[in-house]
């Protein structure tokens, strides 16, 4: 094929050869590639001069041509009054700063080849180049493979010019499968000097932030959700409204406190391991920078120079950066850590999900019985979790450490989210009875908790034998969660039902409101035995099925017994009707 430049320079003029830029060489010769009908796509250190306006400078263009028509371009580019070099590069004589490389395809970054570059027309033809997120996304690979720091000099370098352009949140996905989050962490670091030497200088020129941190809005959001649960933002305590912040070996700890509790989790890689300090974050602020959303970075700058302390919160997004100053509390008079000494004791997720779908329906209940409002640990009997309001009781097999302790029901609700829930978690008690602190450790998040002084009542006498217990009533799966379900849609705590057995292999539940039937279910069972009609409160008969689905009776005024497979059981006393 012969290329006629003469003709084709009408539509795209060659450039001023001798200050020709990087970006107006590739327009040129692109355009001319495009108009021949070879695609080409811009990558490497010319994408990242052109993304970041000149600012990187580089004397090579690399060009990924198609492969399919890789042979035509030497042709096109000497028509062009280019000249082949021995380094199988490419240059014009009159532009002798300049030269272009044409590496084999397809375009890859990382060994991903699903690369969608972006399109520039220029002159009634499509130009590609890298996007400047996958040129950050390149320069990061570079810079994990060979560890030059010049390729996190560009990749910082774009994302200051293209903060619109550049998805951080896509990135560091993107890092977490190549292997690359160590430059991504690097990367972070570096844009929170860029911010501080850009914001900081304006905000107190006496002095530099003393803790810089950079994480993602996600992050920001795990923690505070499990931090909220302490209702920690409407203490009365102004002070104890704040998040304490501490920076240590790279890693963010937020902690909360009532007094009572004190709960904290650790977000890891948020700043430089040689930094080191805390301060006080306040709890609009952790909202506001937790709610900015997914994917948005978040710049954390504390300045504890002359004047009142004050923490600088930027959120960057695709096409905005906010920048909000919160003056917040000296650290000092936050209360300190609670120490607890003692013997760590791995307990498996099915102990902490024992506690909480099965022990806490009798312990979210408050009982007069200060003894009875919280679980009790029990190492006995090859250990258990056990519970009672007074109205009911209810125990399920554990591993639990080998002292006794009752952990109260407003700790045992902390317990109840997916970080001390889906994981083995540590408990560590002290090996002094005096001592009444506990904590509950899973993964990055720890509960430390004051237990009940008193101890738990002798529950056993309340169990009655199994022997004596000689009627079985079996509810299948499939009648029980909508037998749960009809039960607690029952209003008023003390709502009876009366169960009857007039047909065979069917059980029927009258709602016996203020002494008058007001509804009536009926549903199919299996039984063993002759049992007796029995009154149960609806809100207690709920419970016990959600703990096991076999009920176990002897008559009607003696304790019942609900039990399931895997040794879960709940006592229930009937109800004497008036």
């Amino acid at each position: 094929m012969t290329y006629n430049a003469s003709r084709i320079d009408d539509f795209m003029n060659p450039p001023d050869w001798k200050c020709c830029t990087v970006e107006q060489l590739w327009r040129y010769v692109a355009w001319h590639l495009e108009n021949a009908g070879i695609r080409s796509v811009l990558v490497g250190g010319a994408a990242v001069a052109i993304h970041t306006e000149g600012r990187y400078r580089t004397s090579n263009l690399d060009l990924v041509p198609d492969d399919l028509m890789r042979r035509e371009v030497p042709e096109l580019l000497h028509s062009l009054g280019f000249a082949a070099q021995r380094n199988r590069n490419f240059a014009h004589p009159e532009c002798p700063h300049l030269s272009i490389r044409f590496p084999m395809g397809p375009v890859e970054i990382g060994g991903e080849f699903s690369i969608a570059p972006d399109e520039v027309e220029v002159h009634g033809r499509r130009l590609r180049i890298l996007s400047p997120s996958d040129c950050v996304k390149d320069r990061l690979a570079s810079y994990a493979h060979l560890r030059s720091p010049r390729f996190l000099d560009q990749a910082s370098l774009i994302c200051q010019h293209q903060p619109a352009r550049v998805d951080l949140g896509q990135i560091e996905h993107w890092c977490e499968g190549n292997d690359s989050m160590v430059a991504f962490k690097e990367l972070k670091r570096r844009l929170m000097d860029v911010e501080n030497d850009r914001f900081f200088p304006g905000l107190n020129p006496q002095t530099k932030p003393r803790l810089t941190i950079s994480l993602f809005a996600s992050e920001l959001l795990t923690a505070r959700r499990i931090l909220t649960r302490l209702g920690f933002e409407r203490l009365k305590s102004p002070l104890l409204t704040h998040v304490l912040v501490t920076i240590e070996d790279g890693t963010m700890t937020l902690a909360v406190t009532d007094g009572v509790h004190w709960l904290e989790s650790r977000i890891p890689d948020t700043t430089s391991r040689n930094e080191t300090g805390r301060f006080l974050m306040p709890a609009k602020a952790l909202a506001d920078a937790a709610r900015s959303g997914t994917g948005k970075l978040v710049l954390l700058n504390f300045s504890d120079g002359p004047g009142k302390p004050a923490l600088l919160v930027t959120i960057c997004g695709r096409s905005t950066q906010t920048r909000t100053i919160y003056p917040t509390e000296p650290a000092d008079g936050f209360p300190d850590r609670p120490i607890v000494e003692g013997r760590a004791t791995p307990v498996p997720k099915e102990t902490m999900l024992a506690i909480q779908t099965v022990v806490i329906c009798a312990a979210r209940n408050v009982s007069p019985n200060p003894n009875l409002c919280g679980v009790l640990f029990n190492p006995g009997d090859g250990g258990a979790v056990v519970a009672s309001d007074m109205r009911h009781l209810a125990s399920a097999p554990a591993r639990v450490p080998d002292r006794e302790f009752i952990l109260p029901n407003a700790a045992v609700h902390l317990l109840d989210h997916p970080a001390f829930t889906t994981g083995d978690v540590e408990v560590l008690l002290s090996e002094s009875p005096e001592d009444l602190r506990v904590g509950f450790r899973s993964g990055l998040n720890t509960l430390i908790a004051r237990t009940v002084p008193e101890r738990f009542p002798d529950y056993r006498r309340v169990i009655p034998d199994l022997h004596d217990l000689r009627v079985a009533v079996t509810i299948s799966e499939i009648h029980r969660s909508s037998l749960v379900s009809w039960l607690r849609s029952l209003q008023g705590p003390s709502t009876l039902v009366r169960l009857t057995w007039e047909k065979p292999g069917q059980l029927t539940l009258t709602h016996l409101d203020d002494g008058a039937t007001s509804e009536i279910l009926e549903i199919p069972v299996s039984v063993e035995g002759d049992p007796p009609p029995v009154s149960l409160f609806a809100r207690i008969l709920a419970n016990a099925l959600v703990i096991g689905s076999t009920i176990r009776l002897r008559d009607t005024l003696t304790s019942c017994l609900v039990t399931s497979p895997a040794g879960s059981f709940c006592v229930m006393m009937p109800a004497r009707e008036l």
